[in-house]
């Protein structure tokens, strides 16, 4: 046994052996036939390039020679001494092979006759190839030809002669702008191909990353500068859109002046790397004799390693699966806490004030519901701000506001807290900062007052607290004045330690299980204030010691604004006025029976008629049978039968086909008129819905509703709604 178990050992240090040498050797020959390859591919295209000008050559030659065969037809010499035009345009509609293009024109220069198209009368005896031909002369060349825009072309010309006068000119012209010609070559010779009017791509078969040909664009400048400039040759290699090509570039040259280039290249990198797989198939093979040769001595081996290697996975996923339950129990019990407790409060309280007679008592009942309320509710936005974040659909909304607002809402919301725990707090903005910004400054003040929070939960009774704002730097982005804001957030707390430093940062972490006992919270702050930062194109971190308080500091990069940010009008005003609506009707579509109760208790004191309706089926019906009736539609979204989305899409609908009614009546065009214009702006609808996200609220956009309002209700927010839209 132990004689076997040397043997193998050995058999296992050769075949490493083995394959280390035969490794090295193929690396070695790798390296060496990229070189081989890369010199023999600049060979290639170096050839292929003086075949291309050959190419060019021999084109020349056939296109003289069908310019001779024309011009020597008797039926061509009989119609253009008649100047038959017709009988011209059916010859060499016939003659062309749709590569080409000729013309005939008379003794003076004068078009008869187009293969390409019917237009006649130009007058091209200024083309030099033209102007030789008048005289009797044959020219065949690469030259540019200039009509209504700059072309290279390849053109002969040869003049058509009766009794030894020229008569007309015969002119067989191949447009190089066409991408056929380098189809043709690259086919042929398996080069790419790309011809250059001075350095600007005119046809080629090279393609970007998105597959599209890249003519027009410019060549190199140390290209252009050696080749036109200098008329020398370039060969190298040159990385070309994402991949490396052995290119020759050579002048294209006409009566000694470089009006252009001629490109071939081969694309090396495709050449290596199928080298490179045969190598590795080399390899493969390699391999695979040794492991035949050996596999007598390690099937036992193997057999018992893949046994050990799938217990060992079969460990390790029990480990993950043990940990993923155990989170996901601790964050259920953290969550069930969490909210257990403000509705312990909301349940108590609310059998308080049932049983009291006190109106005191009542009143402290009915404000401390209120409170657990709010916090329940700041519970279930983290959860769903968590969600958003997974589903990366956690957006900014801009609008213009005021730093200084922003950062007195923010305090006030924990000036309570800190007032209770006789902590002391204060603030100081930088001389440099400005004031007014367009950013979000609901998620901004969301950071601020989630870090505010902490530094109050985690600092002591008598404890110190302070928010600085200083400005990092300012510029311009996108033509718009932008600054960076430095905030800091620094506390006389427990502290941090290192290691909790790391991990706080991240959903469901806090700095050490026992803080969630002690201290409350769900973990989900901090990691919720990072993801809104970074979508602020900033960053958060923490600078903090165990007994000696933390500093946390983010930045953030904000649009300024010149002048003060406009308030809303439910900022300057928000209490409610007796009657305020009176005389005003709405319809409110809510199937739950206390979702109506609460909102018609809001607005009781307001003189407005509501009428109601459980699903929008019954909404639907008492709009289309008194559609004046009603100033205002409030429609829930979710409700059984037809929802709130189905229900307003058919009123838009039941208003255009009125409209189109009441026009078709009145002979009155659909398009803007004064008599159309207030039946075409339709009953405002405003949705209610517990859905926030933006895919939510966009849904019932689409569907024609004017707004939304979000559950739970917030008396500031509809009465803002309804001032909107019913005085506006």
């Amino acid at each position: 046994m132990v004689k076997i178990k040397q043997r193998r050992s050995l058999f296992y240090i050769l075949g490493i052996i083995f394959v280390l040498t035969l490794s090295a050797v193929i690396f070695i020959v790798r390296n060496q036939t990229n070189n081989i390859i890369n010199d023999l591919t600049l060979d290639r295209v170096q050839l292929a390039n003086r075949s291309f000008a050959n190419y060019l050559t021999e084109l020349e030659g056939r296109l003289l020679l069908r310019a001779e065969v024309i011009a020597n037809n008797e039926a061509v010499i009989a119609a253009v001494k008649n100047k038959d035009q017709s009988a011209l345009r059916r010859y060499l509609i016939n003659f062309s092979s749709g590569m080409d293009f000729t013309s005939i024109c008379d003794e003076q220069g004068i078009v008869l006759a187009r293969s390409h198209n019917n237009l006649t009368g130009d007058d091209i005896s200024g083309y030099d190839g033209i102007a030789k031909a008048l005289k009797g002369e044959f020219s065949a060349s690469i030259d540019q030809i200039r009509s209504n825009r700059d072309q290279l072309s390849i053109y002969a010309s040869i003049p058509i002669f009766s009794e030894e006068n020229v008569i007309g000119v015969i002119t067989c012209n191949f447009d190089l702008f066409r991408n056929e010609y380098v189809d043709m070559f690259k086919a042929q010779t398996g080069c790419e191909a790309t011809i250059f009017l001075y350095d600007e791509r005119i046809s080629t078969t090279i393609r970007d990353d998105e597959n599209q040909r890249v003519t027009g664009s410019k060549a190199y400048g140390f290209i252009t500068e050696a080749v036109i400039v200098r008329q020398e040759e370039y060969l190298g290699n040159l990385e070309l859109y994402g991949r490396m090509y052995g290119v020759c570039y050579s002048p294209l040259i006409v009566n000694e002046k470089t009006i252009g280039m001629l490109f071939t290249g081969v694309d090396i990198d495709h050449t290596i790397e199928s080298q490179n797989v045969m190598n590795n198939w080399i390899l493969i093979a390699a391999i695979i004799g040794i492991v035949v040769s050996v596999v007598f001595i390690t099937i036992s081996n193997r057999i018992i390693g893949r046994l050990e290697e799938r217990a060992f996975i079969v460990e390790n996923e029990k480990q993950k699966a043990e940990s993923a339950s155990r989170a996901k129990g601790d964050f259920l019990s953290t969550m069930s806490h969490e909210m257990r407790t403000p509705m312990n409060a909301i349940i108590g309280m609310a059998l308080m004030a049932r049983n009291t007679p006190d109106e005191e008592r009542k009143k402290y009942a009915l404000h401390r519901i209120e409170e657990a309320s709010k916090h329940l509710l700041g519970i279930i936005n983290d959860v769903l701000d968590m969600s958003r974040i997974e589903a990366q659909k956690l957006e900014l909304s801009y609008v213009a506001f005021d730093l200084n607002d922003l950062l007195q809402k923010s305090v006030s919301f924990v000036r309570y807290s800190m007032d209770v725990k006789r902590q002391k707090f204060s603030m100081k903005v930088g001389d440099t900062v400005p004031s007014s910004f367009i950013g979000d400054d609901q998620r901004l003040s969301q950071v601020i007052i989630n870090l505010l929070s902490n530094a109050v939960k985690f600092t002591p009774e008598d404890g110190e607290i302070s928010l600085s704002i200083e400005m990092v730097c300012e510029g311009e982005l996108e033509g718009k004045k932008h600054c960076e804001l430095r905030f800091e957030v620094t506390d006389s707390g427990i502290g941090i330690t290192p290691d909790q430093q790391e991990k706080i940062f991240f959903m469901f972490e806090q700095a050490e299980s026992g803080t969630t006992r002690k201290f409350g919270g769900t973990g989900l702050g901090l990691s919720i204030s990072r993801h809104i930062v970074n979508l602020m194109n900033g960053s958060i971190f923490v600078e903090s010691e165990p007994g000696k308080g933390s500093r946390f500091i983010f930045t953030v990069k904000l649009e300024q604004t010149e002048g003060g940010a406009s308030k809303s009008p439910a900022s300057n005003n928000t209490g409610i006025q007796k009657n305020e609506f009176a005389g005003k009707k709405i319809l409110l579509a809510e199937d739950i029976e206390i979702n109506r109760e609460i909102f018609m208790s809001l607005l009781e004191d307001t003189g407005i008629e509501i009428d109601i309706a459980e699903d929008g089926k019954t909404a639907l019906d008492k709009y289309i049978l008194n559609p004046k009736r009603y100033d205002l539609i409030i429609m829930d979204v979710q409700m059984p039968g037809m929802d709130g989305i189905e229900a307003s899409r058919r009123i838009r609908t039941f208003e255009e086909e009125s409209l189109q009614e009441f026009a078709k009546q009145k002979e009155l065009p659909l398009e803007f008129t004064p008599q159309l214009s207030e039946r075409r702006n339709g009953v405002p609808i405003i949705a209610i819905t517990a859905n926030v996200f933006k895919d939510d609220i966009d849904k019932c956009l689409s569907a024609g509703m004017n707004d939304h309002i979000g559950k739970p209700l917030e008396i500031e927010t509809v009465f803002s709604k309804l001032r909107k839209y019913l005085h506006p």
